[in-house]
């Protein structure tokens, strides 16, 4: 399977080359966004894909390991200096190693545990915000709001999967450099303020009395890439390295029963997810 990721890449780097035509040329100072200051609203587009090396972590407690791929998706719209912009992504098809313990909570005896663990993590954003140009730079700053779903379906009978649904503020940075009439340095970062949360955990799956719906209010996320654009007649073409983390808090505290019997309280505990990989990508 990692295999075929690795062929992946190349080909898809094919294929966005060959989704323009390159026989013209392009002015280094001509903007990405066309004319700043056309009275006509401008549309944007870019789709990316990529492979991630993903790690989602629980200190002490539990983490899960393996490649995931990512596809994503942004369509903005400009007016002059004014530039609004919705994006979407989404990651799996992965091979993911779960790496715990299945705890005996009568006696809190733990015994070691390691299963396959089918991730799954959707973004989507809105913002708002500016387009800024001088001679061979050009940006975009955003600020908007957003949602990121994780799943984590763990395959095993002795550990519960989980799904995590968080609230963000993400201000984001995009910046271009054209270093010639054909290659574009690359640069963006994104950092998200998490404002709320929750964790429903499927303690049912492992024969207690019903899941536990705890609430993760805090946390604080940050994405940077860096990377080349190739200039097309009709966008540019680019390959980027990305590195994603999302750091949320410890989560309130719910009573969880079997039988009818109070167990205690639990609580989901901070958790860090983390991806670092190559991605793709063509926008216009």
């Amino acid at each position: 399977m990692k295999k075929l990721y690795l062929l992946l890449i190349p080909l898809l780097g094919l294929s966005l080359l060959k989704a323009a035509d390159t026989t013209g040329t392009t002015d280094p100072n001509d903007s990405t966004y066309s004319d700043l200051n056309s009275n006509k609203a401008q549309y944007h587009f870019k789709v990316t894909g990529g492979i991630m090396k993903y790690t989602y972590d629980e200190p002490g407690v539990m983490n899960i390991q393996g490649s995931m791929l990512e596809l994503g998706v942004m369509n903005g719209i400009s007016y002059q200096h004014l530039f609004i912009k919705a994006d979407l992504s989404a990651s799996g098809i992965g091979d993911n190693t779960y790496t715990g313990s299945a705890v005996n909570l009568s006696t809190g005896a733990k015994t070691p545990l390691s299963a396959t663990s089918v991730d799954r993590a959707f973004n989507m954003s809105i913002g708002i915000g500016g387009i800024y140009t001088y001679s061979i730079f050009e940006a975009y700053v955003t600020i908007g709001v957003g949602a990121r779903a994780l799943l984590n379906n763990i395959l095993s009978d002795a550990a519960y999967s989980r799904k995590q649904i968080y609230y963000y503020i993400p201000i984001t940075v995009n910046t271009k450099f054209s270093l010639n009439d054909k290659l574009v340095l690359l640069i963006e970062g994104t950092y998200r303020r998490v404002f709320g949360g929750y964790n429903i955990s499927y303690f049912s799956n492992i024969g207690y009395d019903s899941d536990l719906t705890f609430h993760q209010q805090t946390g604080n996320s940050f994405e940077i890439s860096i990377g080349l654009g190739y200039k097309l007649n009709t966008g540019i073409a680019s390959m980027a390295i990305v590195y994603d983390q999302y750091a949320i808090g410890d989560s309130d505290l719910q009573p969880l029963f079997k039988g009818g019997v109070y167990k205690g309280l639990f609580l989901e505990p901070a958790n860090t997810t983390s991806t670092l990989g190559v991605r793709l990508g063509y926008e216009f």
